[in-house]
C-alpha cells in the first residue's frame, strides 16, 4: 500500500505541475499570444467532443453565450473514469489507447482557463457495468500558490472516488435517453474573458465550413442556436463538392481534390459555381481534421488537411522535417497543380483567388514551398490577358519566352491604377491582365510597368517618334494622343517632386528630350525658327512639340517672338561684322544667305511687327540681301510700280497668272495668247469701276433670291437681308434644295461673260454640293451647268493628265 500511495502521490505531483506550469503561461503571456490563445480555446473544446463521438452516429456540438455565461456542450460519448483523471490531471491517456482521437495531449483543454479560472461540468459517469450516473462537478484552477493548485486537483480526484463508488447504485441504461455532456464558463467578471469568447467564436464561424467538410464525426455545429450541417456531391472519385449550410438558409460551398488521406480544398461562389472565392486570411492553412492555428501564414494558397500529419505539441504547426509531412507536402502540391488545370479548363473565374500566397513565414520550409507553388501557378493559363487593346483568352504569367511574360500596368496611387491601365493598353504591345482583372493579380504577377518604366525604356530609348511609329505600328496622331494621356498622368504622378521635369517630351525635330531641357513655344514665328536653325542653332531642339498639352507643373518656361529674334539679332551681328572687313557679301555661306533672305521677305510683309521685335534688324535689312538680289527686287518694284499695281492685289495676279497657265498646258498649245486673252480677267482698281461692279452684284443678288424664293424646290431665308447675312463670303450663300444642303455662287454675266477669281468660289466649285447661278438683267437668272460651259464654248476634249 505504501508503494501504491507513493505512486498516486508522484501521479498528483505530475499533474498539480503541469498544470501549475501551463497556468503560469496563460497569466504571464504577451499580448501576442493571448490573441493566438483567444482563438484557440474554441478548438480544444470541439476536438474533446469529436473525440467523444459515437463511431455510428457521430456527434453535435452546441455553443451557447448570452454576455455572461459560456456553454459548450455535446451529444458524444459521456465520461469513463480514466477520462475523468485525464481532465482533472492533464495527464492523458489518448495517445496510447485510442489513435483515431486528434486530442493527443491532455493539457490542451487548461487553455480553456484563459476564459475562466473556474469551470463548472456537468455530465454522466458510465461504469464498468454500463451503469449512467448524471454528476456536477467544479474545475477549480483559481489557485494563487502551487499548493493551492494540487489541493483543488486532489479534491477533485476524491470527488471521482466517490462518483465510481456511487455509480455502482444506478441503473440507468444506455437506452434510456439522450446524455448530454456541458461545461459552463462564467466571463462576468472579465472583459478580456468577453473579448476572448467572442473572438474564438468568430474564428469558429469563419473555419465552421472547412471543419464539417473535413471532421466526418461531427455532424452539426450549433452556435446560439443557429445550427450548421452540410451536403455533400460527388463530382469523381477525387472530387467532391461539400456545401455548408445553417437555419438562416446560408450556405458556403467548399471544392475538395484527395488523394490518399491528403486533401486540398477552396470556395467557390454559391451563385456561380464557377467563381472562386478568396481565402480569409484569418483561416488556417493546415488542418488535421481540425484547424493548427497559426498556420494562416504558410506558404500555401489554398487549405491542406490530412489526419496523419505530425503536429507540434501546441498544435499551432507541423514538424517541417518529419518525413511523413514532407510526403503530405509533395501530394498537396501534386493536388494544387491539378487544381489550377481543373479550373483553367472548365471556365472558373476569379483564378487569382488561388495563386494569394503569404510570404511572412520565412522558415526554410516555406521559403521553399513558396517558390515551388509559385513556379506552379506561373505556368498554366489563369490570367485573363489582352495586348495592345485585344483580348486573347487566358495566359499564363510566364510563357517560353521572356517577352511573352504577363506584365502589370501599376501606378502607386490606386486612383490612377486605370489611367495607367489605358495608357499600356492603347499602345504597348505586351500581355496585361484585362481592366477588369488586373488589379487582382498585382501582388501576384513580380514584372510591374509602371509611368517610370515607359519614360525611361520607352521613350528615352527610341528617342524618336518615327520610332515609336515602327514599332507600334500607330500613325503619327494616334502616338501624338497617347502622349498627352502619358504626360497628364506624369504630372498627377509627379506633382509637387523634383523628379516632375525628368519625363522625356517630344521637341519640334520630333526627337524626345528631357523636359528641363526644353521650353514651350509660345506662337513663335516659323520663318524666326528657319532663320535660326540655317544659322547655326537649332531651335527646334529646344521647344515643346506644339501638338501636345504640357502641364506648367512640367514646363514652365516660354519662348515667344522676341526671344527668338535676340538670339537672331545677336549672330547676324556677329555675321555682319565678320563681313564688314570684305566690303561685299559675295562669299556668304549658302545656308547663311537663304536665313538672311527669309528674314528680309518677313521684314518686307511685316514692316510694323518688325520694328516692333527688332528696330536693328529692320534697319539693317537691306544688309541681309546679295547686291545681285537686291538689283533684282528693285526691278521688281519698279515694274509693279509702273503698271500701277496695288501690292495687295499681287497674290491674285500671280495665283490666277498660274491656273491660266495650267488650263494653257492642258489644252496643249502653250503659246496660244488669244486663249490666254480670254480666259484672263485684269481687275481694275479704281472707284468708278468698283461702284460699277457692285451696282451689277447686287442686282444679280436681289434677282436670283427672288427667283429661288419662288420655287418650290429651294429653301432660303425669309428675306433677303437675312439671306445676306448667312453668306459664306460676298458671292457664296446657303440654301437648301429637295432637304440636301447645297451653296450658291452668284455672278454678274453682263457682257456674256462670268468672272471668276475669289478664293471662296473655287472652293466651292472644287465641291460637289453648289449650284453657279448667274443674272444679264434681262433674262431670267440662269443654272450654269458644266454641259452648258462645253456647248456655249464648243470644247469636246477634256484632258485628265494633269487631274491624275
Amino acid at each position: 500500500m505504501t508503494d501504491v500511495t507513493d505512486l498516486l502521490e508522484k501521479v498528483l505531483d505530475a499533474g498539480a505541475n503541469n498544470i501549475w506550469s501551463e497556468l503560469r503561461n496563460i497569466k504571464g503571456a504577451s499580448s501576442e499570444e493571448i490573441e493566438v490563445a483567444s482563438r484557440r480555446w474554441v478548438w480544444e473544446l470541439v476536438q474533446n467532443a469529436s473525440d467523444c463521438a459515437n463511431k455510428e452516429l457521430g456527434v453535435n456540438i452546441n455553443f451557447d453565450f448570452d454576455g455572461e455565461i459560456l456553454k459548450f456542450s455535446h451529444d458524444g460519448e459521456v465520461f469513463i473514469y480514466k477520462n475523468l483523471l485525464d481532465l482533472i490531471t492533464q495527464i492523458s491517456s489518448k495517445q496510447s489507447s485510442d489513435e483515431e482521437k486528434t486530442g493527443k495531449f491532455g493539457t490542451g483543454f487548461i487553455s480553456t482557463h484563459l476564459l475562466s479560472p473556474t469551470i463548472n461540468l456537468k455530465s454522466y459517469f458510465r461504469n464498468n457495468n454500463n451503469n449512467y450516473m448524471p454528476f456536477e462537478m467544479l474545475l477549480d484552477r483559481s489557485g494563487e500558490t502551487y499548493d493551492e493548485i494540487k489541493r483543488n486537483i486532489q479534491k477533485e480526484l476524491e470527488y471521482v472516488e466517490q462518483i465510481k463508488e456511487k455509480s455502482n447504485e444506478i441503473r440507468y441504461s444506455e437506452a434510456e435517453g439522450n446524455f448530454e455532456t456541458c461545461f459552463e464558463y462564467n466571463v462576468s467578471h472579465s472583459i478580456g474573458s468577453k473579448e476572448a469568447v467572442e473572438k474564438g467564436i468568430h474564428n469558429l464561424l469563419l473555419t465552421l465550413p472547412y471543419l464539417l467538410t473535413f471532421n466526418k464525426k461531427i455532424n452539426s455545429i450549433s452556435i446560439n442556436g443557429l445550427k450548421y450541417w452540410i451536403e455533400e456531391e460527388l463530382v469523381n472519385e477525387n472530387t467532391r463538392k461539400v456545401t455548408v449550410s445553417n437555419l438562416n438558409e446560408e450556405k458556403t460551398v467548399v471544392m475538395v481534390f484527395k488523394t490518399n488521406n491528403t486533401e486540398v480544398a477552396f470556395n467557390i461562389s454559391l451563385e456561380n459555381s464557377n467563381e472562386i472565392i478568396e481565402l480569409n486570411p484569418r483561416i488556417a492553412k493546415i488542418f488535421c481534421d481540425f484547424p493548427l492555428v497559426g498556420t494562416e501564414k504558410f506558404s500555401f494558397p489554398l487549405i491542406i488537411n490530412n489526419p496523419t500529419l505530425d503536429v507540434l505539441k501546441d498544435r499551432d504547426g507541423i514538424h517541417e522535417g518529419a518525413i511523413n509531412n514532407i510526403q503530405i507536402l509533395e501530394e498537396a502540391k501534386s493536388l494544387y497543380e491539378n487544381i489550377l488545370n481543373y479550373v483553367s479548363g472548365n471556365h472558373f473565374k476569379r483564378l487569382h483567388n488561388l495563386c494569394i500566397v503569404p510570404a511572412f513565414n520565412k522558415t526554410e520550409l516555406n521559403v521553399k514551398l513558396l517558390e515551388q507553388v509559385t513556379s506552379i501557378y506561373s505556368k498554366i493559363p489563369l490570367v485573363e490577358t489582352n495586348i495592345n487593346g485585344v483580348y486573347i483568352g487566358l495566359r499564363p504569367i510566364t510563357g517560353e519566352e521572356k517577352d511573352n511574360y504577363i506584365s502589370i500596368p501599376f501606378h502607386s496611387s490606386e486612383d490612377l491604377r486605370d489611367e495607367m491601365w489605358h495608357i499600356v493598353n492603347s499602345m504597348l504591345k505586351m500581355p496585361i491582365p484585362t481592366l477588369e482583372t488586373y488589379k487582382n493579380w498585382i501582388n501576384i504577377i513580380p514584372i510591374n510597368r509602371d509611368i517610370t518604366d515607359i519614360n525611361y525604356h520607352i521613350l528615352k530609348i527610341n528617342e524618336s517618334l518615327d520610332k515609336l511609329i515602327e514599332i507600334y505600328q500607330k500613325d503619327e496622331q494616334e502616338i501624338i494622343d497617347w502622349l498627352n494621356l502619358f504626360y497628364e498622368l506624369w504630372k498627377k504622378t509627379f506633382l509637387g517632386k523634383e523628379s516632375i521635369n525628368e519625363v522625356y517630351i517630344l521637341n519640334q525635330n520630333l526627337k524626345f528630350k528631357p523636359a528641363k531641357e526644353l521650353n514651350k513655344d509660345r506662337g513663335i514665328i516659323e520663318e524666326f525658327k528657319q532663320v535660326l536653325t540655317e544659322l547655326g542653332k537649332d531651335i527646334r531642339n529646344e521647344l515643346v512639340n506644339t501638338n501636345l498639352i504640357i502641364a506648367d507643373e512640367i514646363i514652365d518656361e516660354y519662348l515667344e517672338d522676341k526671344d527668338i529674334i535676340k538670339k537672331i539679332e545677336r549672330k547676324v551681328d556677329l555675321i555682319l561684322s565678320d563681313e564688314a572687313g570684305l566690303n561685299n557679301t559675295k562669299n556668304r555661306d549658302g545656308n547663311i544667305q537663304r536665313a538672311f533672305n527669309t528674314l528680309a521677305d518677313w521684314f518686307l510683309q511685316n514692316p510694323d511687327r518688325g520694328k516692333e521685335l527688332s528696330e536693328k534688324l529692320f534697319k539693317n535689312r537691306p544688309l541681309l540681301s546679295s547686291l545681285e538680289q537686291t538689283i533684282t527686287r528693285f526691278k521688281i518694284a519698279e515694274k509693279v510700280e509702273s503698271n500701277k499695281i496695288d501690292i495687295d492685289d499681287l497674290d491674285t495676279i500671280f495665283s490666277n497668272h498660274k491656273k491660266i497657265e495650267e488650263i494653257l498646258i492642258a489644252l496643249g498649245n502653250e503659246q496660244n495668247t488669244n486663249i490666254l486673252t480670254e480666259f484672263k480677267h485684269r481687275s481694275i482698281h479704281n472707284i468708278d469701276y468698283y461702284l460699277y461692279f457692285k451696282e451689277k452684284y447686287d442686282r444679280s443678288t436681289e434677282r436670283v433670291y427672288e427667283y429661288l424664293k419662288s420655287n418650290r424646290k429651294y429653301e432660303v431665308p425669309e428675306n433677303l437681308e437675312e439671306w445676306k447675312k448667312s453668306r459664306h463670303s460676298r458671292t457664296v450663300f446657303p440654301a437648301k434644295k429637295d432637304n440636301v444642303y447645297i451653296n450658291i455662287i452668284i455672278r454678274p454675266s453682263d457682257g456674256d461673260k462670268i468672272i471668276i477669281h475669289e478664293d471662296a468660289e473655287l472652293a466651292v466649285l472644287d465641291s460637289r454640293l453648289y449650284e453657279l447661278w448667274t443674272d444679264n438683267g434681262i433674262d431670267q437668272p440662269k443654272d450654269i451647268t458644266l454641259g452648258d460651259i462645253l456647248k456655249t464654248t464648243g470644247i469636246n476634249v477634256i484632258p485628265l493628265r494633269k487631274i491624275y
